[in-house]
């Protein structure tokens, strides 16, 4: 959808996009007030990864392979990896971001995102 539709999309139309895109990316297509990131540590991804409906039927197939522990074992290590190198971007990249915690809630999280974004 973002490469094909958005361009085409009314400019005075208001769209929210969820998707992984990389700071440069982002630069290079974006402003600063267009674009915010929602970050977390490693640790909190992973025990929060396999929560999410869409990630059930992954962690179906993960469940049954014949060595299922390693699988996640895997997948927590490439997650782990992926989202340091993520967040050492975010940080750098000087755009906005929101560092979900333990005391995240959707609440605490829009109204940071309502301020960035003048709604």
């Amino acid at each position: 959808m973002v490469s094909a539709d958005l361009p085409r999309l009314p400019g005075d139309q208001r769209v929210v996009v969820v998707l992984h895109l990389t700071p440069e990316a982002a630069k290079q297509i974006t402003y600063y007030e267009r674009v915010a990131y929602l970050i977390a540590e490693p640790e909190m991804v992973v025990k929060d990864y396999f929560e999410r409906d869409d990630h059930r039927d992954m962690l179906d197939c993960i469940l049954s392979l014949l060595d299922p522990d390693r699988a996640l074992r895997n997948v927590e290590s490439v997650l782990v990896h992926g989202v340091t190198l993520d967040l050492k971007s975010n940080y750098e990249s000087g755009l906005f971001f929101i560092k979900r915690d333990e005391h995240s809630t959707p609440e605490r999280t829009l109204a940071p995102l309502e301020r960035h974004f003048n709604l």
